[in-house]
């Protein structure tokens, strides 16, 4: 007796396409029935055993004939979660939130609203990516917790938080250490200084306070002398803060060091910046070095930043003589002599406390002429 193979397995395919076709057909009539309550029957059926895809369709249509009904907010609770459980969390989220505005104070509205929390927490990708869903999770599980204070479900709303949290400071981290890397110290600093105001009980606050101020301490270092001066003021202040939280910190050290140096680089930077300024801006920009002077020379205690700080105050004063010269050499004659008259002064002002400068010699030729410049406009 002969076995056909080919027999045996064309039957067996035969009968499940058939079982399949006969399937489809059902479900076609289903979707297409005008009998509403037996409609509504199998969408629930559909629905209790899990056959969202089934159930999705259906729903549809029933939630078009049934809309002003109780029935309607059934199911459309039904077709929410349907979307939910098929992971199609975009879809879910809008139809939750759009389910809590319709029907607040609905049975389902507690539930709903987890659920739209948890649609976004699903849809919360890597670390690397954008965090817009996990922000949004966030906001959904705390209006959750405060309108639902209650629920079984605040507990696992809260650790929900927490772990997304977790990546929020982790990602944020890692993008101020990369900024930092990059040489990108504005944006490092401001990126540190965030996370420590947005996660306060983030682990390794210290360090993360450390590394805050010495991006804003290389921020000022690699700007224009013009910008120095307010960026070194700035690094000031984060020292302050960082030394009154961790007064006994292992980065104590460096910390002070960072303020010594910027306690200086205001003095330098701000002199500097006053060399290069607009000849009628000149004398004004000495005396702000002056000022800076008085305020920040007293927190200097290295040996070498004091003697050129006060180099550069000796400057200072010699350098408004000059200005007011140059000034003076520069206006239309009406004015004249008044810049004569206010170098006479500021030289004066300069030789009494620099009788043995350097510039001494150069301040008493700049002096004898404007005495006698003034003279001679006196004289006519």
């Amino acid at each position: 007796m002969s076995f056909n193979l080919s027999k045996h397995i064309f039957l067996p395919l035969v009968l499940v396409l058939a079982l399949f076709a006969t399937s489809c057909n059902s479900y076609q009539k289903i979707v297409k029935s005008d009998n509403w309550e037996y409609k509504y029957n199998k969408a629930i059926e559909f629905y209790n055993k899990g056959a969202y895809y089934k159930a999705i369709p259906v729903i549809e249509d029933l939630l078009v004939y049934y809309k002003g009904t109780e029935k309607a907010e059934e199911l459309y609770f039904y077709y929410a979660n349907c979307h939910f459980q098929q992971n199609s969390f975009t879809i879910s989220a809008y139809h939750f939130k759009n389910y809590v505005s319709q029907y607040p104070y609905s049975d389902r509205a507690a539930e709903s609203l987890y659920l739209y929390a948890m649609s976004h927490y699903n849809m919360s990708p890597e670390r690397s990516l954008d965090q817009e869903n996990t922000y949004k999770a966030i906001e959904a599980f705390q209006v959750f917790i405060n309108t639902y204070p209650d629920s079984e479900k605040v507990a696992e709303a809260n650790d929900k938080i927490a772990s997304l949290r977790d990546k929020l400071e982790k990602k944020a981290l890692e993008n101020a250490d990369l900024y930092y890397r990059t040489s990108n110290f504005r944006a490092a600093a401001n990126e540190y200084l965030n996370i420590l105001v947005n996660y306060p009980d983030i682990e390794n606050a210290e360090e993360i306070a450390w590394k805050a101020l010495k991006a804003r301490f290389m921020f000022a270092d690699n700007s224009t002398f013009r910008r120095q001066v307010e960026r070194f003021e700035e690094t000031l202040k984060v020292y302050k803060d960082f030394v009154y939280k961790y007064p006994d910190s292992k980065f104590r050290k460096e910390a002070d060091g960072m303020f010594e140096e910027s306690n200086f680089r205001i003095i330098r930077s701000s002199y500097n910046h006053a060399v290069l300024s607009l000849l009628k801006d000149r004398e004004k920009m000495f005396r702000a070095t002056i000022n800076l002077y008085e305020k920040h020379f007293p927190k200097i205690t290295d040996q070498r930043n004091a003697e050129e700080a006060k180099r550069l105050l000796e400057g200072a004063y010699f350098m408004i003589v000059k200005t007011n010269y140059q000034l003076a050499q520069n206006s239309a004659k009406q004015a004249r002599s008044k810049w004569y008259s206010k170098t006479i002064n500021s030289y004066f002002n300069f030789i009494d406390k620099y009788s043995s400068s350097k510039f001494a010699n150069e301040a008493e030729k700049i002096y004898e002429a404007s005495t006698e410049n003034l003279n001679k406009i006196k004289n006519g």
